[in-house]
């Protein structure tokens, strides 16, 4: 195995030519008499949703650290040009305290179908017991589904990129889409950061493009949430870098 260095990658916000900024506004609430801890996050996502069981398009999302107490008014900026009218467009809000779902909203429809940019105000409800059922972020083995928010195909045969993160070594392990990987990483609540990081290095006929797209976000990862068997990587802003499964070890 040879060692690598995976710098950091800094990458300063760019507006793309014809983008249409927008923003999608409104506020929530949840009537339990029940005070946040401190550190706890709240988050409104606006998604276009199509066919059922397809994966939603996240537009845009807005992330508040250390929340507070509601209610939580919130302003989620997108680029309206992206918008189709006969597509169906939802706002979402929850609160999540230690990186699970406490509170959480219904699905809200916006911008089309005549509906507009104000998502009035939604009502979250105590989440389900499938917080309680959450799978562990070390010892889990997390296979790669979706990346910059597209999801992950393979061709026959190819092996799942994947993730297992060792909570006693502080190292994360796995295979990219060609060579296998280790890196350090540092965990504190919801924070995730990862550190130095080595690999084999094999050239190989398929893969490479996919492992180059993993391998670049590992540096920008931030932050994580867990829902259920379902591990989502996060940047500074708290955009989605990549999103795992989890599935046993083969």
């Amino acid at each position: 195995m040879r060692g690598m260095n995976w710098a950091p990658v800094f990458l300063w916000p760019v507006l793309l030519a014809g983008a249409q900024p927008a923003a999608v506004t409104g506020t929530a609430l949840y009537r339990e008499r029940i005070a946040m801890p401190p550190g706890a996050v709240f988050e409104a996502t606006l998604e276009e949703v199509g066919k059922t069981g397809a994966q939603p398009v996240v537009l845009g999302r807005m992330r508040k650290e250390d929340a507070g107490q509601p209610p939580y008014a919130f302003s989620i900026s997108y680029d309206k040009g992206k918008v189709r009218r006969r597509r169906t467009y939802v706002v979402k809000a929850r609160v999540l305290v230690d990186g699970s779902p406490r509170f959480e909203s219904e699905l809200v429809r916006v911008l089309t179908r005549g509906k507009g940019r104000e998502a009035g105000t939604l009502l979250m409800r105590a989440a389900t017991a499938q917080a309680a059922a959450n799978a562990p972020l070390a010892g889990t083995h997390w296979t790669l589904a979706t990346l910059a928010g597209k999801k992950v195909t393979l061709e026959p045969g190819q092996k799942e990129p994947h993730l297992v993160f060792n909570a006693g070594e502080k190292r994360a392990g796995g295979f990219t889409g060609c060579n296998r990987m280790s890196a350090s990483y540092e965990t504190s609540g919801n924070g995730l950061t990862f550190g130095y990081g080595m690999g084999t290095l094999m050239a190989c006929a398929r893969g490479m493009e996919l492992e180059d797209a993993f391998r670049k976000v590992l540096p920008d990862v931030k932050s994580y949430r867990i829902e259920g068997g379902r591990l989502e990587l996060l940047d500074g802003a708290g955009k989605v870098l990549a999103g795992f499964e989890a599935k046993p070890a083969p």
